[in-house]
């Protein structure tokens, strides 16, 4: 069970905005003393699901928003006055939607190298001119 120190330490460090050494340092303990923290499985373990959450809570918010967000971009698309901003504007929409175009073909090609014998090149002048 991680005691209150351990739980505040890993909302200080899920959050991103403070280093080890500051975190150490509003827990009242060393830095050493968080990284013996850092190596405690359970410990680890927290942190890593709070990391998760934080991460699952931000990728909701940002699906939340995104029809807003794609409103807005195609509200920007068809209202411009400017037609390289709308060219700009749908080319991105359009590759989003369909994926980038390119305008360069690249051609693999596997060829097998043969050795052909001077043997047989005469045979094949021999058979050719009977």
């Amino acid at each position: 069970m991680l005691d209150e120190r351990k739980l505040q330490a890993i909302e200080l460090l899920a959050s991103g905005e403070y280093t080890k050494t500051e975190v150490a340092k509003i827990i009242g303990i060393s830095r050493q003393g968080l990284y013996d923290w850092l190596k405690d499985r359970e410990f680890v373990a927290k942190l890593d699901e709070r990391l998760h959450e934080i991460k699952d809570q931000c990728q909701k918010e940002f699906y939340y928003r995104l029809p807003i967000a794609i409103e807005e971009y195609w509200k920007l698309a068809m209202t411009t006055n400017d037609s390289r901003t709308k060219e700009a504007a749908l080319s991105k929409w359009i590759e989003r939607a369909l994926g980038r175009v390119t305008n360069q073909l690249i051609v693999t090609a596997e060829t097998k190298q043969t050795y052909i014998d001077d043997n047989d090149i005469e045979q094949e002048l021999e058979q050719t001119e009977e």
